[in-house]
């Protein structure tokens, strides 16, 4: 919850922008129904003719309740309130003597209530109530933000509520949406939503039969080249703006398009007559859930590109990709369960104001890619229906992991002069990025990044990362049908040392074992967590232990940057067997 100046001073300013009247009261109810993270905010008004308290306007109750309960002073919770000019905060509020129901506001869930008078020059303007569904009574910070922001809004509300036009007015409809989802990229985005492949849902897309291996085999392939295709072409639209290391990331797709698993397990479900489509989705999931069966998140997130590969696939064989051309000039935010570099590649960075995703996390290729470009994106929005939005002007704030549906003009330039000042204090530190992070107190602090992949090498640095802490060599392992060889890990190693030197990097050894699984390495034992996973998997497979450290030395060969980290020891005896 903020609770500092520049919110209430926002506030008012929103206030004074409003058309009327009534739009000036939404605003107050729906912007203090976000700040303070409740469901409900309602404000009442003193009628200037009479001694009567209207519902003037509300976010969370009923909107047909607006200017329908009228209570007289000192009836119900709010006259009370507005009798005595005292706060009243509650746990239980329809256990009070004093609580009045009424059945067309839709308020029974909400037991938890907190209302302050809004007092003007001594005298009574109204009653600005929040409720809740907690059963505890609001916090005494929520309590003092509450009257203040109730005494700087008393005068505002002084010329509406004596002018008697709220009365007559129409209510105006809702004037936006929220939605809320996981920070995949930082920043503030505000385009028209554009859809991507919202037709395809992996997770509910019905089961077809085939119409003969032949035929189903032909559009699996004639999908599988289109696919191929549009990665080159996306490889070499997009080339000029991203580093090397991100652009690998079409490399990494390609890989999964091609890798065996996807392959033989598709064609051997066609053989078994199943729809291409169907066999594609069958052989993802189960592709998908061996990373997503893994504790560590950077490794769970790597599912995400399976099913984007699927939802590809999919798309080609039923022929609904987007026919139409993209307008060049509208700011976008592209919208999708899933979004890949490839679809970004379809439009100019600068036209993409945002990502959002209905999956995902932040750990996915499309939040480093979003990273590496500037683009604000928000992961995991589950409960966003894109279809129903699309080409609504929406904001979102990666900062707090939301999104807004169709927000006042008020709003929208609110949020654009915050992106400005954003974008300013960044350049700011620009120039500070090499220099080293020093207290001043001459306290030297080390920041260092993880990461698993080539791609993410470059936003650390770009920020000034003083090295790599911990680079996961599962990565590699994962997206083969095989043990990759000596030279495939050199080559990958080797990029990320050279990358980085003479800034140390830290390498750990392969942790396969317990909640890390590889698909062509299969063993289970009762207790993987605390038996036979990390080191002593590794040195029970001593060739692949020499192998990999054979690779990272080899790529650390001129360098002085390289450290070797050993997971999950719990004997001496285990160092002493990796040294030597």
């Amino acid at each position: 919850m903020q609770h500092s100046l520049t919110t209430l001073t926002t506030l008012v300013q929103e206030i004074s922008g409003a058309e009327n009247a009534m739009s000036a009261m939404q605003v107050i109810v729906a912007r203090l129904s976000h700040i303070m993270e409740v469901p409900v905010c309602s404000l009442y008004l003193k009628s200037p003719t009479r001694s009567k308290l209207i519902l003037a306007a509300t976010q969370g109750l009923a909107e047909s309740s607006i200017g329908k309960i009228k209570l007289s002073i000192d009836e119900g919770l709010v006259g009370t309130i507005a009798a005595t000019k005292h706060t009243l905060n509650l746990a239980n509020a329809p256990a009070h003597e004093k609580y009045a129901f009424f059945p067309q506001a839709q308020e029974t869930p909400y037991r938890q209530f907190m209302g302050v008078p809004l007092i003007h020059l001594r005298q009574l303007i109204g009653v600005l109530v929040v409720q809740g569904t907690a059963k505890k009574p609001f916090s005494q910070e929520a309590e003092a933000f509450l009257v203040t922001i109730a005494s700087q809004l008393a005068g505002t509300l002084y010329n509406i509520q004596k002018s008697g036009e709220w009365i007559t007015t129409r209510k105006p409809k809702r004037l936006f949406k929220r939605y809320s989802g996981i920070a995949g990229s930082a920043g503030i985005g505000i385009g028209e939503l554009t859809p991507l492949h919202t037709h395809i849902d992996l997770k509910q897309a019905p089961e077809m039969q085939g119409a003969g291996i032949s035929k189903e085999r032909k559009q699996f392939d004639s999908a599988l080249d289109s696919v191929r295709d549009d990665l080159d072409l996306g490889a070499n639209r997009i080339e000029k703006e991203l580093p090397e290391d991100i652009l690998s990331l079409f490399g990494v797709y390609r890989m999964m398009l091609e890798s065996p698993e996807l392959l033989d397990s598709t064609r051997d479900l066609i053989a078994q007559g199943c729809s291409a489509q169907w066999a594609v989705r069958e052989t993802a999931l189960k592709l998908a859930s061996s990373f997503e069966q893994a504790d560590d998140p950077y490794l769970k997130a790597r599912g995400e590109d399976v099913r984007n590969i699927a939802i590809k696939l999919m798309t080609q064989m039923a022929r609904k990709e987007q026919t139409e051309s993209p307008d060049k000039t509208t700011p976008v935010i592209l919208a999708g369960e899933l979004i890949s570099i490839a679809d970004l590649s379809a439009y100019p960075s600068d036209q993409i104001q945002g990502i959002v995703c209905r999956s995902g996390s932040a750990l996915s290729h499309t939040s480093i890619v979003a990273n590496a470009l500037g683009i604000p994106a928000i992961m995991g929005v589950s409960d966003l229906d894109i279809k129903r939005y699309k080409g609504k002007q929406i904001v979102i704030d990666a900062g707090r992991g939301e999104i807004i549906i169709a927000p006042p003009e008020e709003m929208v330039a609110e949020y654009q002069r915050i992106k400005d000042t954003e974008q300013q204090f960044n350049q700011s530190l620009a120039g500070l990025k090499d220099l080293p992070a020093v207290t001043t107190d001459d306290f030297h602090v080390s920041l260092f990044t993880n990461t698993g992949l080539l791609a993410d090498v470059s936003p650390g640095l770009r920020n000034g990362a003083e090295g790599i802490g911990l680079y996961r060599s599962e990565i590699p392992f994962m997206i083969h049908d095989n043990f990759p060889t000596e030279e495939e890990q050199y080559l990958v190693y080797k990029e990320v040392i050279d990358a980085y030197s003479p800034r140390p990097v830290s390498m750990r050894t392969l942790d396969i074992g317990g909640d890390k699984q590889l698909p062509y390495f299969d063993f289970k034992e009762e207790n993987p967590y605390l038996g036979w996973r990390g080191i002593r998997f590794t040195l029970d497979n001593t060739t692949l232990q020499v192998t990999q450290l054979r690779a990272m030395v080899r790529a650390a060969h001129g360098r002085e940057n390289l450290k070797i980290l050993i997971p999950m020891v719990s004997r001496i005896d285990e160092v002493k067997t990796i040294k030597e």
